[in-house]
Formats: structure tokens, C-alpha cells, sequence
């Protein structure tokens, strides 16, 4: 893939998508059937970013650098008299609606369930490809210097799901959006 290419021609930058250093640039025009994308992240991002799932389906190709992906998966709890496996930690399960962009979401707590999750983590470098259905959930980190082809699937749903961490019998909202990030300009 000619990365010279893709940056001359990528478009509408969204600075500090999600965490510092991160830019998601548009290649062509989004319609109803998706989007392609290309993330590149100046700096090496150790900050988190809370488990989620997407409203798509998506597929990468790490054009350069590399990318560590934790795969979560998450299963049902009861209430009462459940037992974590190796592994395994507690968390509320919550619906986010997407209103619009990408740092506007209602989340639907009240709707939230108690899961086990467990994480499985994969690096992948230059070359390397890597794809999940809207429903899986993951956090990823990128490395100084990584280019991310990302091609966005058409929309499945409003709704995506997130990761809330239970600590002491408590849910501890993680999950934000700061008025650093997400920042549109005109590049």
C-alpha cells in the first residue's frame, strides 16, 4: 500500500481521537455502506482506552508501526452467588447510543449487566491485517508512529456496548470524553 498516496489524499482530520497524538483522517467520502479510514498516531499511546464494541463491522491493515488489540470477552452473571474464573474480572456490560459524533453518547446504565471478562491480547505490526464483527468488544494501543487502514462497515446499530469495572461492590464510570479529544479541523 502506497502510504504516500493515502496521505495525499486523506481529508477532515480528527485530532486526538480518543487519546492524545491519535488523528483519524477520511480516504474518499463516507456513505451508507461505510467508510475507509487511516489512523496515525504520532506518540506511543499508553493511555487507556475503555473496552467497547462499534456500531460496525471493521477491517485493518496495519500499513506501519504496530498496534496491540485486547480482544474481551465477556460473559452473564448472576446477581448473587457468582464465582470468577482465572482470569476473569467484574464488570457492568452498558449500551452507549451514538448521537451524531464521536464524543456524544447516552449511556444507558440503568440497562447495564454484570459480566466475568477476560481480555486475550495480540500485537500486530506492519503488514498485518486484523478484523472484528460490531458486537465483539476491545481496547487497542498504538505505537509511535503506527498507520492504521481501517475500513468501517455499514452501521448494524445505534448502539454500542462498553466496559464499566466494579471495584469494591461499586460500578466506576470510566468511560469519558474530554474537550481535548476529537478535535476537528480543516487540514
Amino acid at each position: 500500500m502506497d502510504i504516500d498516496l493515502l496521505k495525499k489524499i486523506r481529508h477532515s482530520p480528527v485530532r486526538n481521537y480518543a487519546v492524545p497524538g491519535l488523528t483519524s483522517w477520511l480516504i474518499g467520502e463516507p456513505g451508507p455502506n461505510g467508510c475507509v479510514r487511516m489512523f496515525e498516531s504520532e506518540r506511543a499511546h499508553v493511555e487507556p482506552i475503555i473496552p467497547h464494541s462499534h456500531r460496525f463491522d471493521f477491517h485493518c491493515t496495519v500499513l506501519a508501526g504496530q498496534v496491540t488489540n485486547r480482544l474481551w470477552t465477556a460473559r452473564p452473571l448472576a446477581d448473587t452467588g457468582y464465582a470468577l474464573a482465572d482470569g476473569e474480572d467484574l464488570y457492568l456490560k452498558v449500551p452507549q447510543k451514538f448521537v451524531g459524533a464521536p464524543h456524544k453518547y447516552e449511556l444507558h446504565m440503568h440497562e447495564g449487566k454484570r459480566v466475568a471478562a477476560r481480555m486475550a491480547t495480540t500485537i500486530y505490526s506492519q503488514g498485518k491485517t486484523y478484523q472484528m464483527k460490531a458486537a465483539e468488544m476491545h481496547s487497542i494501543y498504538f505505537g509511535r508512529g503506527a498507520i492504521v487502514l481501517f475500513f468501517e462497515g455499514p452501521q448494524v446499530s445505534d448502539t454500542s456496548d462498553i466496559l464499566l469495572p466494579i471495584a469494591n461492590g461499586e460500578v466506576v464510570n470510566t468511560f469519558k470524553t474530554e474537550p481535548w479529544m476529537f478535535q476537528r479541523d480543516a487540514t
